[in-house]
């Protein structure tokens, strides 16, 4: 398998911070200087997923973050489905999230 698919295809379940930090290559501003911090803020990680401006996939990660904090959402909302089919040569894969954004 191509390394650079398979890159992409986890990076769709935005279960796994530490593959968006050892691939990324722009400027450390704000989300990503608050979900790479190794010293977890709470608050800052609540800013992120309430803020309507940051695309459904940074909000994943943020509330997984808080997850592993211990903190459970205040509210539920679906942020994303990921639907895999399979075929014969491997997996077929569509996501699609709540801003519109498909990968």
């Amino acid at each position: 398998m191509d390394q650079g698919i398979n890159l992409i295809y986890n990076l769709l379940f935005c279960d796994d911070l530490k593959l968006y930090k050892d691939n990324f290559k722009g400027e450390l501003s704000p989300p990503w200087n608050t979900l790479f911090s190794e010293l977890k803020d709470h608050n800052e990680l609540v800013k992120i997923v309430k803020d309507p401006h940051y695309e459904s996939r940074k909000k994943i990660l943020a509330y997984n973050e808080l997850l592993r904090l211990g903190v459970k959402p205040e509210r539920k909302e679906l942020l994303g489905v990921i639907v895999e089919v399979s075929l014969d040569n491997g997996v077929d894969v569509l996501a699609a999230y709540r801003d519109n954004t498909k990968g």
